[in-house]
């Protein structure tokens, strides 16, 4: 019983770090704000505009 309750957290916290890494990819393709990315300096994407 335990393990099955460890694997579903394990699944869980996996789907949930997917969504916040898929949402955050496209809030930073969809607005390349640099205010709210200061990666962009450092990669130069702010010449994809």
């Amino acid at each position: 019983m335990l393990t099955i309750l460890m694997a579903i957290v394990a699944g869980l916290l996996i789907i949930a770090l997917a969504l916040y890494g898929w949402l955050s990819y496209r809030q930073s393709r969809s607005q390349p704000a640099v205010e709210s990315n200061p990666g962009v300096l450092i990669t130069g994407r702010q010449q994809d505009r």
